[in-house]
C-alpha cells in the first residue's frame, strides 16, 4: 500500500475517532443532568443554579461533527480507501477481455503482493 494511501486512511480514522469520542464525552453530562442539561448556563444562573454549560458543549460538538464531515461520509471514505486496491486486483483477474494466461498471471501477482 502506498504511504499516501495509508496516510489518508489514518487521517480519516483519526477524524472519525475524535468525532465519535467527542460526541460521547459531551453527551454523557447532558444525559446525567437530564432536562437541566439542555438549559443554557445563563438560564441556570438566573434561576440560582450552578451554570454548567453542557448544552453549549453539545451544540459546539455537533457543529464540529458536521463541519469535519459526518461520520457516515468518513465511514464511506475509509471503506473506499481500504477496498480500492482489492478491487483493482479483482478487476485484473476477472477481466473478460483478457486471455486466460493474463488473468492467471494477475492472480499470481496478487498472491505474491499479499504475501510479501
Amino acid at each position: 500500500m502506498p504511504r499516501s494511501h495509508a496516510i489518508r486512511i489514518e487521517a480519516a480514522l483519526a477524524k472519525l475517532l475524535a468525532s465519535e469520542l467527542g460526541w460521547r464525552i459531551v453527551d454523557e453530562p447532558v444525559q446525567i443532568r437530564g432536562g437541566r442539561g439542555h438549559q443554557a448556563a445563563a438560564s441556570l444562573r438566573t434561576r440560582g443554579e450552578k451554570p454548567i454549560p453542557v448544552e453549549q458543549l453539545l451544540r459546539d460538538m455537533r457543529i464540529n461533527w458536521i463541519l469535519e464531515r459526518s461520520s457516515e461520509i468518513i465511514h464511506l471514505l475509509i471503506a473506499r480507501e481500504v477496498v480500492d486496491r482489492q478491487l483493482q486486483v479483482a478487476s485484473d483477474i476477472i477481466a473478460p477481455d483478457e486471455e486466460l494466461l493474463q488473468r492467471a498471471q494477475a492472480a499470481v501477482r496478487a498472491t505474491n503482493s499479499c504475501s510479501g
